[in-house]
């Protein structure tokens, strides 16, 4: 039997899927996000990241093997995989060059005791107004790497569901704990209670990296691309010396996270 296409921007599940990836309000309410092509839903699949179903466009190339045998996975998982027309595809794909392929997902609900924090060598991220999806993107991916217990974000700062967000995390929002959202007066309480020393990221600060520890539990915290951090974040201000005014957030983010490594690196000879 052939295999039935949809054809109706109104079905349940290609409406859904829209409304995830353009409204953040509707991702906040449902708890849903997308993930958009072929690599990166590789990605969940080998995270073992929970899925809700997937959408194909009928114009998905059979040649594509890697696709293919992804997709085979995800039906041999018991996941709900739906052929949808290519005109109808292309309203929920958010790509320039979509690949043909988008998941729904749930956001998994993270808490504090993610974060490991009792660990007195826990080391966070933590981001406070930072606007632009592709500098989240890459401190997520930045944070994975380092080995960083996990992102606190602020109301303030672009929804970490975003799907460029998701893309530019290429895949490290699948595995790093993230709590999203959450106020400043919280997070300043239960990182003081946990005693969690907080090193923020100030371009006028007096001191610069190589003037404070790296050592202990620890929070990093860099702000708006524009402004900072707020100021309600005291800790320790560091600036990174450089010759120019400031750099990128997700590059000053990436040096102290890596400031922290090789402060322990040091350590350990």
């Amino acid at each position: 039997m052939q295999e039935k296409i949809i054809t109706s921007k109104q079905n349940k599940y290609v409406s859904q899927a829209r409304l995830t990836a353009v409204n953040k309000k509707f991702r906040r309410k449902s708890r849903l996000f997308i993930i958009e092509g072929i690599r990166l839903l590789g990605e969940a699949v080998e995270s073992n990241f929970p899925l809700e179903y997937v959408l194909v466009s009928d114009k998905l190339k059979n040649n594509d093997q890697r696709g293919i045998k992804i997709l085979n996975n995800i039906k041999d998982m018991g996941i709900e995989v739906f052929t949808v027309d290519h005109r109808v595809f292309l309203t929920i794909a958010r790509t320039e060059t979509p690949q043909g392929v988008v998941a729904v997902a749930k956001q998994p609900v993270r808490s504090w005791i993610d974060l490991n924090l009792e660990c007195p060598e826990s080391f966070i991220l933590v981001v406070d107004g930072v606007q632009d999806p592709g500098n989240l993107g890459t401190m997520i991916r930045t944070a994975e790497a380092v080995g960083a217990r996990g992102i606190i974000t602020t109301p303030s700062t672009v929804d970490v569901y975003n799907p460029k967000v998701v893309r530019s995390s290429m895949g490290s929002i699948f595995r790093i704990p993230i709590l999203a959202e959450r106020s400043i007066k919280e997070i300043i309480k239960v990182l003081e209670d946990y005693r969690v020393q907080l090193i923020v990221a100030r371009v006028d600060a007096d001191k610069i990296i190589y003037d404070v520890e790296f050592e202990g539990a620890l929070a990093i915290v860099v702000g708006n691309e524009n402004h900072g951090p707020s100021e309600a974040f005291k800790g320790i201000p560091v600036r990174i010396p450089c010759k120019i005014e400031s750099l990128n957030v997700s590059v000053a983010a990436a040096v102290l996270l890596y400031e922290r490594v090789r402060r322990q690196y040091q350590n350990s000879l």
